[in-house]
């Protein structure tokens, strides 16, 4: 009787195990067949969204023929950067079905009406009609940047990550024929890319110039330096609640003993592919400082702080803080009265460098500021974790009248109500305007209704005559 029912547990067991293995089996099968099918239905989606080359150039073609100057439309080139370094990691197939879905996931991101095509191998095409402002253009920009930015998974637990870079243009200010505005989303690319991965560029005559690439005007920057031809302006932001001056903005210009004050546009790059950024920003600090103490001299009532944007590539520099700890202990000045503003807050956000050399600025008394642009729930969420103590906002926040525009607007006020932030409002040109961001809750102004950007001696003057009092009457706040 053992004997029997021990064969038979024998039998019960090879059984059991040839279910279970061909169970198994089946099931293996099954979620290969899925995940083909998923593939291919992704692929075919892919397919159906983009539209070809071809069929994108016409269609922005017949858009020309038929629209007036007066209307405006953007275009967007988007350039994957990295897809050599996939293909070799990986194959050309697992490459390309990355990339596949990355441009699923882009189609996906488009608002209506907003087209797409694959222009070239690693490169879209994305054409916005004039339903859609230039606000709503660079939001998409940034959107688009995220999604190339997120992990892609080939098989299994495997994913790669792409990197890009967007450039951006707009008809008819950039060009009023197809090659032109083509011409000038490759312009606008390159510059994208000189900044740095993930970032987007807007196209500007400065890049068509044929200075910024030469060795002559490398040169020219070079002598600029020793021969002290950059100088600091200065625009005003008032506090048109207690109608008393609240500090600058110091604006760097170059004196070109050619071509005239040129704008940061027109050397910056320059200046960040030689490393010279960085001795733009120590020097800028080191002038406000002194320019600072002779503004006290002249004017003891008067406080106010010195406000200077810090680029990416400044912020990368790991010595930056102590340098500028240096100069205000060397000229016994408080940090405070020093406002840095981070122009781009989602990198500093995510990089190590510019995270520790922003918590390093804030630590030795600095003030923080970043602008507003591009910010929304999740970046507000972010911010609440940084030291920031003003957030600026341009005039598109104020001019567009766009329903989200208007809502982005409200939730930055609401939080920055919240955390004790102050706002400052940029750009700010005529009394609607002030009308409007006084409406907002928004009491410190800058633009040219005060005044346009000075040089230090014009500045003593504008305080000396309380300039903006003379100039400012109340504008009639419209009623909630």
């Amino acid at each position: 009787m053992f004997l029997q029912m021990t064969n038979e547990t024998y039998i019960m067991v090879f059984f059991g195990v040839l279910i279970l293995t061909v169970l198994l089996t089946i099931g293996l099968i099954v979620l290969v067949r899925r995940d083909r099918r998923v593939y291919k239905e992704e692929q075919s989606i892919i397919l159906e969204g983009l539209l070809t080359k071809t069929a994108l150039v016409s269609s922005i073609n017949s858009y020309l023929a038929k629209i007036t100057p007066e209307v405006s439309f953007s275009l967007l080139y988007v350039d994957i950067d990295n897809y050599a370094d996939i293909t070799n990691a990986f194959g050309n197939k697992d490459a390309a079905r990355a990339l596949e879905k990355v441009a699923y996931h882009m189609s996906q991101s488009l608002p209506k009406r907003v087209q797409m095509a694959n222009y070239k191998t690693t490169q879209f095409l994305i054409f916005m009609r004039s339903d859609y402002d230039r606000f709503q253009c660079l939001e998409l920009a940034k959107k688009l940047l995220e999604v190339i930015k997120k992990p892609v998974r080939i098989y299994h637990d495997t994913t790669v990550q792409f990197t890009g870079c967007i450039g951006v243009c707009y008809y008819p200010a950039h060009g009023k024929k197809f090659n032109q505005l083509m011409n000038s989303l490759q312009l606008a690319l390159q510059s994208a890319k000189k900044a740095g991965r993930y970032s987007f560029a807007v196209y500007s005559a400065s890049m068509t110039d044929g200075r910024g690439g030469d060795v002559e005007y490398h040169y020219d920057l070079k002598k600029a330096m020793e021969n002290k031809e950059f100088v600091l302006y200065y625009q005003p932001i008032i506090n048109v609640e207690t109608n008393k001056f609240f500090g600058v903005e110091a604006l760097v210009r170059w004196n070109h003993p050619k071509h005239g004050v040129l704008t940061p546009v027109q050397f910056i790059n320059t200046m960040e592919q030689t490393g010279d950024i960085n001795w733009i920003g120590i020097w800028g600090i080191e002038t406000m400082a002194k320019e600072y103490m002779e503004l006290r001299k002249n004017f003891p009532e008067v406080d106010c702080i010195f406000n200077m944007n810090l680029s990416t590539k400044q912020l990368m520099e790991d010595s930056l803080p102590q340098e500028f700890q240096k100069i205000v202990r060397k000229y016994n000045i408080p940090a405070d009265i020093i406002c840095l503003e981070v122009t781009d807050f989602a990198l500093a956000e995510k990089d190590g460098t510019i995270k520790q050399n922003i918590y390093s600025f804030k630590k030795a008394g600095f003030l923080l500021a970043i602008n507003g642009f591009g910010l929304d729930y999740t970046a507000l969420a972010s911010l609440e974790k940084m030291p920031i103590d003003i957030i600026k906002l341009d005039r598109q926040f104020f001019e567009s009248d766009s329903l989200i525009n208007t809502r982005i607007t409200d939730l930055i006020v609401e939080f920055a109500e919240k955390h004790k932030i102050l706002i400052v409002s940029e750009g700010v040109e005529n009394e609607e305007m002030l009308a409007t961001v006084r409406k907002m809750g928004i009491n410190l102004v800058q633009g040219f209704y005060f005044s346009k950007p000075l040089l230090v001696a014009d500045l003593h003057k504008f305080i000396g005559n309380a300039a903006w009092k003379k100039e400012q009457s109340t504008p009639s706040i419209p009623e909630i």
